[in-house]
């Protein structure tokens, strides 16, 4: 687990440009945090093919019965958008300008932390991989971009 980060910005580029229309391209496009996942994920799999992380599906418009049968079968707000087990890393994503935590988000990510796993926030793919890096290096169990609001922000 090297320290440089080795993220494929040509590779990320294209999936941000596979969701861009040509209508779009005149005004500054911010990419969903979909796009920004999908990076990340990308990048991850690439760095850390030894490490295992899969996305939690909590987001997204459901039909009724679809959502009544994900809540009877444990569905739960706030839960973040990926999980590695061997590092007891949960990363929640947003996107770069715009995207905030939900007061179930903020409540989830409390309790995560006060059972003594891992939490990310990322605004954006790029800064979730920075910091993923920075808590391999660090070694330490903390939370990363999540203990003060101000960072949704910044």
């Amino acid at each position: 687990m090297g320290s440089s980060c080795t993220f494929d910005l040509v590779d990320y580029e294209n999936v941000v440009r596979s969701r861009v229309s040509l209508k779009t391209t005149t005004k500054k496009y911010i990419p969903s945090e979909h796009a920004e996942q999908v990076g990340f994920v990308r990048w991850w799999r690439n760095k850390f093919p030894q490490l295992i992380i899969f996305s939690i599906p909590n987001g997204g418009r459901r039909a009724m019965s679809v959502a009544k049968k994900l809540k009877e079968e444990g569905l739960t707000p706030g839960v973040p958008d990926l999980y590695c087990p061997r590092l007891k890393l949960w990363i929640e994503m947003k996107r770069t300008k715009g995207g905030k935590l939900s007061t179930e988000q903020e409540k989830m990510i409390a309790y995560l932390l006060k059972i003594g796993d891992n939490v990310i926030v990322g605004l954006g793919a790029t800064d979730a991989s920075t910091k993923v890096l920075k808590f391999l290096e660090e070694g330490e169990k903390k939370s990363i971009g999540a203990s003060n609001k101000s960072w949704i922000y910044e």
